[in-house]
């Protein structure tokens, strides 16, 4: 088998298995290296994850604006044409 050259690749996660993964790790009594250790994750990813989730009533789409950004679902020349209404 040959030797990859370059840099390792890096996995992506889906926004609702990130999600998924900090609803999990706010369950009382649940420890967040556990949470990371059976998700087979680093548990800095999910404390990353967890710190960009501003609270606990944040939903899947609240969060996913402010971690894509309006422009990431369109949302960027909707609200600019409702700004100018």
């Amino acid at each position: 088998m040959a030797k990859r050259i370059g840099p390792a690749k890096v996995k992506q996660y889906s926004l609702e298995f990130k999600f998924k993964a900090v609803q999990l790790s706010d369950k009382p009594g649940v420890l967040m290296k556990d949470v990371a250790e059976s998700l087979c994750i680093h548990p800095f990813m999910l404390s990353k994850w967890r710190k960009a989730v501003p609270g606990p009533d944040t939903d899947i789409w609240e969060w996913a604006l402010l971690v894509l950004g309006a422009g990431a679902f369109g949302l960027g020349t909707y609200l600019k044409s409702r700004a100018n209404k």
